[in-house]
């Protein structure tokens, strides 16, 4: 008994002393009562020589060879905090520093609030002057990061990776350096991981990445309007606080908070010339109560030599701190003048960096994803299989419909691509089957296509590819087909023979794309047999786009998108032949306005000439949970028919005034949603003859047009739940006596 105590007493010594002997590492945050990352806070544990201050998201680490009871920290402006540590262990602590109000009151120059708010206005006065201009970039650096998993269980990744050295110096969240280019010498260095091109990295970067100018009103970051800390009226959105001054030249340097967390606002310092009112140096940030959908943070600092802005982008659906299922982080330097800095180090380590991590699960998993929601295709070898959405159709006609489809890839020809789908139809107990060719130009600019399907369609949906330009789903895949009208069957199975060709251009800041279609079709059910050419040109300004293997994916611009489309050809109905003709223009925009903003979209079409049921122009009735912004909520499928129409569709979202102020509500991000969705058109009276002579107990519904008044829709909605969907409560305004007329609907969808 007496050895196995001595035993035991000598192993509880020896790990002990083990314990002893090993670093004690201490890893925490310092931030605010508004939970802000508080930036160069000292740090040490009293009595010793140990101490580090903050980096720019406020985190630190403190190493010591011998345990310690007490951590100190102090920053300016709060007051210092004493706290007492877990003796002999590691650890990891939030620390929430108060401000003290009699410290600021000593370092301000003039407690008078009325003295800052004077210097704003200077500031303001003295902008057109002092607007920044654009300078020479002499050496520049940009990099994206993708941002790793983080869950609960990631504290000792975190510590583990610290420890290592290994977490990137411009995030001190998980993030993997997946592209670096800087100048060294005069020679641009590039390196990259493999999700994107490094051409499609240039264009994200370019398209997301804000311009940020103090002296405007607004600072817009994706499509949403920031109120600047410049303004006529600085009382009404920001609390500024004048924390020091310089001599020689005279300087004042101060700091701004929001006076809400409800709204789009910034945060940060700037510091301003006492004289000019030029703004010499400044550094903000996006408010940490920020709802706008995957945005997590935005920095912009910028001096006389040098500039910098990190864009965090990532999904994180219950707004949870440092919680991020996937995203980006795109940081960019910009070094102005005489400065120059040897970037050999950087360069190493960054290049080192990317190699080790290429070709880890994770960046294959984030490429495969990222692959697949931009091209909706799975690789396998040389063979894609896909659109993976268009593999199982359901709608009231065919029922549901699986089926199989494959193309070749890059892997097989470059710019050639052979592919095909058949499935069953088991309700209209049809075999449904297709294929294509497409050859793509060496200058990558035309793509030529021939394609032949045999499928089921719906009526009015011939200018799909007019109205959801990045969507290469059919509208009848089972994620569409959700809450689709289940009273009227309004798809027919069709046979297709299409020549088509795509041509891009651009000619200053205009981009252009041409697309046009020669197709001969035979519409079974009600026997027409129909030859017809369509073409599509569509103009954007300032857009950037992705290409894709054999598929262009545009980017959010600020300008409108106008899409002039048409077609002409002939139709044969039941021995009755006559010619045809189809003319209209679309505009599509979402742009800030106010601190929300508003999509808004405009359409004009005209039938030329005497046309069978099937050729007619239909208003877009909503198709289901991914229907677009400009499809009619309430309207049944062919509750409408015209040869002249117009329709316009009004969205404006909010960035949560009423569920912003709710303490735990605030958490999702629910933004406010109105909505008024407008279309009027007019049906002639040869057209209407000639449907009732060619087509009557041939069309699948009966054909109404419009009488005297427009139809309207409007109603209210939340959106950004979960950060991907919304829901909408509408009302029918006129046309409520219509056969089937929804008088109110409720519907969720996911935003596009």
């Amino acid at each position: 008994m007496g050895i196995r105590r001595s035993t035991i007493l000598l192993l509880i010594l020896i790990i002990c002393a083990l314990a002893y002997g090993q670093d004690i590492v201490i890893i925490g945050q310092v931030i605010d009562n508004d939970s802000t990352p508080l930036r160069q806070a000292d740090v040490w544990f009293p009595g010793t020589k140990i101490g580090t201050t903050t980096n720019d998201e406020g985190f630190f680490l403190l190493r010591s060879h011998s345990p310690q009871r007490y951590l100190n920290i102090s920053v300016v402006g709060f007051k210092q905090k004493h706290l007492k540590l877990d003796y002999g262990h590691d650890q990891m602590i939030h620390i929430m520093m108060e401000e003290e109000v009699s410290l600021l009151e000593e370092i301000t120059v003039s407690p008078d609030n009325e003295k800052v708010i004077g210097i704003i206005n200077h500031i303001y006065r003295n902008r057109h002057i002092n607007e920044t201009q654009t300078r020479d970039t002499t050496e520049s650096e940009l990099q994206i990061n993708l941002t790793d998993l983080p869950n609960s269980l990631t504290q000792k990744r975190l510590f583990r990776n610290i420890e290592k050295g290994i977490i990137d110096r411009n995030d001190s969240t998980f993030s993997l350096p997946a592209y670096h280019m800087a100048t060294n010498d005069g020679k641009l260095t590039e390196k990259a991981l493999p999700v994107f091109t490094l051409q499609q990295w240039h264009q994200i970067a370019e398209s997301y990445s804000p311009k940020v100018n103090l002296y405007d009103p607004y600072i817009t970051i994706l499509n949403s309007n920031f109120a600047s800390p410049i303004t006529k009226s600085p009382k009404l959105y920001y609390n500024y606080y004048l924390v020091d001054s310089t001599e020689s030249p005279k300087r004042y340097i101060i700091r701004f908070k929001p006076k809400s967390t409800n709204g789009l606002y910034l945060q940060g310092t700037i510091t301003a010339d006492s004289l000019t009112g030029k703004i010499e140096e400044a550094s903000i940030e996006t408010s940490p109560y920020t709802n706008i959908n995957i945005l997590n943070s935005f920095r912009w600092t910028d001096n006389d030599s040098i500039g910098s802005q990190a864009l965090s982008l990532g999904i994180n659906p219950m707004k949870i701190d440092n919680f991020n299922l996937m995203g980006l982080l795109l940081f960019a330097n910009r070094k102005y003048g005489t400065l120059h800095k040897d970037n050999n180090i950087q360069l190493q380590s960054t290049d080192e960096k990317i190699d080790s991590i290429a070709n880890t699960p994770f960046v294959r998993f984030v490429k495969t994803t990222f692959d697949l929601l931009l091209t909706q295709y799975i690789h396998a070898g040389p063979i894609d299989i896909g659109p993976i959405f268009n593999m199982l159709h359901f709608n009231q006609h065919d029922g549901i419909t699986p089926a199989i489809s494959l193309r070749s890839n890059a892997m097989m020809l470059d710019r050639f691509t052979i592919g095909g789908y058949f499935g069953y139809a088991h309700k209209a107990e049809e075999m449904l089957y297709g294929g294509n060719m497409q050859y793509m130009t060496p200058d990558r600019r035309g793509i030529i296509g021939l394609f032949y399907d045999h499928k089921s369609y719906k009526y009015g949906f011939d200018e799909t590819f007019v109205f959801d330009e990045n969507n290469i789903n059919d509208a009848d895949n089972l994620c569409n087909a959700l809450f689709q009208k289940k009273h009227r069957a309004t798809n027919e199975i069709r046979s297709i023979a299409t020549v088509r060709f795509t041509f891009n251009d651009k000619v200053g800041k205009t981009n252009i794309t041409f697309k046009s279609e020669l197709y001969g079709q035979r519409i079974r059910h009600v026997g027409i047999d129909n030859l017809g050419l369509r073409y599509d040109i569509r103009l954007g300004w300032e857009q950037k786009y992705l290409n894709t293997y054999f598929n262009r994916h545009w980017l959010k611009g600020k300008y409108p998108v106008v899409h002039i489309f048409g077609e002409a050809g002939y139709y044969d109905d039941n021995g009755t032949r006559s010619h045809y003709g189809k003319t209209g223009i679309y505009i599509a925009q979402k742009v800030p306005v106010g601190f929300g903003h508003l999509s808004w979209t405009a359409q004009a079409s005209a039938l030329i000439g005497a046309a069978p049921f099937s050729m007619f122009i239909y208003p877009r009735s909503a198709r289901g949970t991914l229907y677009m912004n400009s499809d009619f909520t309430l309207m049944n499928q062919m509750e409408f028919a015209a040869d002249m129409m117009t329709a316009a569709t009004l969205r404006y979202q909010t960035h949560g005034y009423l569920f912003g102020y709710m303490p735990w509500v605030k958490k999702l991000g629910i933004r406010e949603d109105i909505y008024f969705n407008i279309c009027y058109g007019s049906l002639s009276d040869k057209q209407v003859k000639l449907y009732n002579r060619l087509n009557a107990g041939q069309s699948p519904v009966g054909i109404n047009g419009f009488a005297k008044m427009p139809y309207i829709e409007c109603g209210f909605g939340l959106s950004n739940i979960l950060s991907y969907f919304r829901i909408q409560f509408m009302f029918r305004a006129t046309y409520r006596n219509n056969p089937g007329a929804q008088l109110f609907g409720v519907k969720w969808s996911a935003e596009i």
